[in-house]
């Protein structure tokens, strides 16, 4: 019983496959498409994933969808991205809600909301330091000298470059940050030798 359950898994996960790319080809020109049939697919995707007693079908379906119209910037995306994340968390899957997290990131980073970015991205850096993806730490680094950046407090920026991460970001001193190369001091070295 347990074979036949995964090929139904695997089914519900090929149709959101082609589901998600026939949204993403009628987001790329929706002139010509009716969303209907896709709409269907998508319900379809979520219906599998229900009948094969998938536990976060629901999640993975609303984060296609959601991380598509974030894309294209269409704000409908957050709503979607939402009820992914919430999903994602009901059902313990940390790999599945952090993509979600850091999409929003980026999303509140570019229409200029620095709060909600802030909380967008402590998600996303907690959930890939949970799930064992040290590279979390080093986006959480960058993450926040961006801010600083654009804060115009440079000061703050330097560090967290410099460090790989260990300033605020970090704290705790482990490893080194491939990152370390493109530090501030170093550059201006460089140019100046």
């Amino acid at each position: 019983m347990a074979g036949a359950h995964g090929l139904e898994v695997g089914a519900a996960e090929v149709r959101l496959a082609a589901a998600a790319l026939a949204f993403r080809d009628f987001l790329d020109d929706p002139s010509g498409s009716d969303v209907a049939p896709v709409v269907a697919e998508l319900d379809g995707a979520e219906a599998d994933f229900a009948a094969a007693g998938h536990a976060f079908g629901e999640a993975k379906v609303a984060s296609a969808v959601g991380l598509l119209l974030l894309t294209y910037g269409s704000e409908d995306g957050l709503a979607f991205a939402e009820t992914a994340a919430r999903g994602f968390a009901e059902a313990d899957i940390p790999l599945g809600e952090q993509p979600v997290w850091a999409a929003l990131h980026t999303w509140h980073t570019l229409r200029g909301d620095p709060a909600a970015a802030r909380r967008a991205l402590d998600r996303a850096t907690t959930l890939a330091l949970t799930s064992g993806a040290t590279l979390g730490i080093e986006v959480r680094a960058l993450g926040e000298a961006h801010d600083a950046l654009r804060a115009r407090e440079a000061g703050i920026a330097r560090p967290l470059l410099d460090s790989g991460g260990r300033g605020r970001a970090r704290g705790d001193g482990a490893g080194r940050s491939r990152w370390r190369a493109w530090s501030w001091p170093r550059r201006r070295r460089a140019r100046s030798g």
